[in-house]
């Protein structure tokens, strides 16, 4: 079945590794969710000092059948929920 691609860049202060937002993503890890991947870091303007921007690509597909957007956009929702209370983090736009 088709996958579904979402893009996430979380905004998270300097100290956070890539390995603990890994942590974040797998311990929170939606059943849809079938991968993801680091495509971006950024550091810089509009971006404050101490912090730092990190984009993801998640892919999302069931092997049961078509996703609808509204399951997409529930279990993405959700996952960034936790990540958000998990890391102190906030989102790109």
């Amino acid at each position: 079945y088709p996958a579904v691609g979402r893009d996430l860049a979380l905004i998270v202060k300097e100290e956070i590794s890539y390995e603990r937002i890994r942590e974040e993503l797998e311990s929170h890890r939606p059943k849809f969710l079938e991968s993801y991947s680091l495509f971006d870091l950024y550091r810089g303007d509009p971006i404050p000092e101490g912090e730092k921007s990190l984009a993801f690509h998640l892919r999302y597909r069931s092997d049961r059948g078509t996703l609808l957007e509204e399951e997409v956009s529930k279990v993405h929702r959700i996952l960034k929920e936790e990540l958000a209370r998990g890391l102190d983090c906030r989102f790109r736009e």
